[in-house]
């Protein structure tokens, strides 16, 4: 409704914000750490319906083994309900955010 009401403070606050999407922005180090500490299974979930180009960053930072795993079952796995798919983006998100916060890794650029 922020949008609709007040579209200049969105696009504000839509870029104050980390999401799902927004993992493609950090580096390749962090995304590995990131993607260790995420279950496969969750991985395949958050994966379905996204955008090719990011679905290949996250699986660039993913185990060979692991990689090889997920993309069969999202090629021939059940489909996901949107409902599911939006709750395991947030939580992968959220976890990124927990981890920046302990200085685990970083989020966002040094000049950002």
């Amino acid at each position: 409704s922020l949008v609709s009401h007040r579209p200049k403070e969105a696009k504000i606050v839509k870029g104050l914000l980390f999401v799902f999407d927004d993992i493609a922005r950090i580096s390749q180090e962090a995304r590995l750490k990131l993607f260790d500490q995420v279950a496969p299974e969750r991985l395949i979930i958050a994966l379905k319906n996204c955008e090719p180009s990011l679905k290949e960053i996250i699986l660039s930072s993913v185990a060979a083994r692991s990689r090889r795993m997920i993309e069969a079952e999202l090629q021939g796995g059940p489909p996901s309900s949107p409902k599911d798919i939006t709750k395991t983006r947030r939580a992968i998100a959220d976890l990124a955010l927990e981890m920046a916060e302990r200085g685990e890794i970083e989020i966002h650029a040094r000049d950002e």
